[in-house]
């Protein structure tokens, strides 16, 4: 009984405290700001909103201030369209304006990179994966600016 009462004294100085960072990487999302209003997204989160004297905060899942997608989220990458993801012989990638100036890189979960042919037009591009095997892929969006996206694909037979 004595050992007992001396782990339980010694039980909180173990115990250590959970932090919460306001920082959110996804494989989608982004935000937009104006003077009176702040939009943050990200996918397959459940939309929830403050009001304060300054005006509104909306934002998804935890309370957070600042969201990204991959590294950067940026308003250039919200518009996206991408379908059918699962895919078996094209992906096509619309919503992006000016995809000419966009630079579009394929990975594998090995991080290697590949070459998949595609077809521009001024606001989408069409991926033929018909040749990739059947597997998961990153797609890797890069604007002139230096802001990027990744998305997950799925490629099946």
């Amino acid at each position: 009984m004595k050992h007992m009462y001396i782990l339980l004294l010694l039980w909180p100085a173990a115990v250590g405290a959970q932090t919460l960072s306001s920082r959110v990487v996804a494989s989608g999302g982004g935000q937009l700001s104006s003077s009176t209003v702040h939009v943050s997204l990200t996918l397959g989160q459940p939309l929830a909103g403050d009001r304060s004297a300054t005006g509104v905060l909306l934002h998804q899942g935890f309370q957070v201030s600042l969201i990204e997608a991959g590294p950067t989220a940026v308003a250039e990458f919200i518009a996206l369209d991408v379908f059918p993801n699962p895919t078996t012989d094209k992906l096509t990638v619309g919503g992006i304006k000016n995809a000419p100036q966009y630079r579009f890189t394929w990975t594998d979960l090995q991080g290697r990179e590949l070459t998949v042919p595609r077809s521009l037009a001024e606001d989408q591009v069409e991926f033929d994966v018909q040749a990739l095997r059947a597997a998961t892929y990153f797609l890797r969006i890069a604007s002139a600016q230096g802001h990027y996206h990744l998305l997950k694909i799925v490629k099946t037979n």
